[in-house]
């Protein structure tokens, strides 16, 4: 790859605990690994941020979240466009709907280009159907935009497509440099990794494990992440008495340890983009299954060759997917093998960045 002669800047609220921020991370370090002029804006810092390229410029406009929160949009947007003129970048590409929305606002009569990013299934997200017009308005005064597969490129009207190119996220390498060891010939602990909120189904994922607890005593069931739903999951998996069997871990700072001590990775959602998890339980060599919801796992699971698809909702599917695979260990093992493969081949984060370039480039 040459080194790019212009400036990007990427743009987004913090560096932690989301799949934007793990794409912004990789793509922003991969691209300063050959001297790009890149430099990044994160609206506040955060504990436990994803590791960033040390070549990178970052820059922020608050402290911390409190401080933050004390502007009002306007403000906001102010100091968005005093950091966008001092910078003077070439590109800028936003991350999260609402940060797309400020960005547009703030860049005007500004000779800088942007490039917005659809990060989930643009149907469902933003929740607000307001915020879903403004989004679909900054596409549309975007110089291009990107997506993460070609549902979501279908999503807006075909004369806007010109202008909208298909970017799958990259994986980290430090998914790539650690592989699965089965070291048993069984199925014994379950592993989830998401946000606790209402998107990703995680009482689907409960209700299921308390059948199949009833056909193995042994397995245990991890779940990693937090948010809104804590106390509500926390009190489902009480009232089903298995709170010996079923953990709410909270985040974790080494998710690949965890991945590659675990035998079965779940994603449950009802709605994703590219989800940067079930990726990296992929990438790893673990054995997957996912709900076949818009958008991603489909573009990544071959149903039955490196993992299995089930319908969103579909708890008896799922619990039968999970009993086949229990009942049959080598062929998860299989399907983990396979799923590695499809990653390291694919989503490489060196070929990400290299596409990534040239298309900047274009621009």
């Amino acid at each position: 790859m040459k080194n790019l002669n212009i400036k990007i800047l990427f743009i987004v609220p913090f560096l932690s605990n989301g799949g934007a921020e793990r794409v912004v991370s990789i793509w922003s370090s991969e691209l300063a690994k050959v001297n790009a002029n890149t430099h990044l804006l994160v609206f506040y810092r955060v504990e436990n941020e994803y590791s960033i390229n040390k070549s990178v410029k970052i820059h922020t406009i608050r402290t911390d979240k409190k401080h933050y929160d004390e502007l009002s949009i306007f403000k906001k947007i102010k100091i968005l466009r005093d950091k966008i003129k001092k910078i003077k970048p070439d590109i800028i590409l936003p991350f999260v709907s609402h940060v797309g929305i400020m960005t547009n606002i703030a860049r005007f009569a500004l000779n800088v280009k942007l490039v917005e990013t659809i990060r989930i299934y643009p149907r469902y997200s933003p929740g607000s159907k307001i915020l879903r017009k403004l989004r679909n308005i900054s596409v549309l005064l975007a110089t291009r935009c990107i997506v993460q597969n070609q549902q979501q490129k279908e999503y807006f009207p075909k004369w806007m497509h010109k202008k909208i190119e298909v970017f799958p996220n990259p994986i980290a390498n430090e998914f790539i440099k650690i592989k699965k060891t089965y070291k048993s010939s069984s199925i014994k602990r379950i592993i989830s990794v998401g946000r606790l909120e209402k998107q990703k189904n995680y009482p689907m994922l409960i209700n299921a494990f308390s059948k199949i607890n009833t056909l193995d005593k042994d397995i245990v069931l991890d779940i990693y992440g937090e948010g809104s739903l804590r106390d509500e999951l926390q009190g489902l998996i009480d009232e089903l008495g298995l709170s010996d069997k079923i953990k709410l871990c909270g985040r974790t700072d080494n998710i690949g340890k965890m991945l590659v001590e675990s035998d079965l990775f779940i994603l449950t959602s009802n709605a994703e983009g590219m989800p940067n998890s079930l990726m990296e339980a992929m990438a790893v060599g673990l054995a997957c299954i996912s709900t076949d919801c818009p958008t991603g796992p489909s573009d990544l699971i071959e149903d039955g060759t490196n993992g299995i698809l089930i319908p969103v909702g579909d708890e008896r599917a799922l619990v039968d997917s999970i009993s086949s695979l229990i009942r049959n260990p080598f062929k998860a093992f299989s399907m983990g093998r396979m799923a590695r493969e499809t990653i390291l081949k694919f989503y490489a984060p060196d070929m990400s960045a290299k596409k990534l370039y040239k298309f900047l480039e274009s621009i």
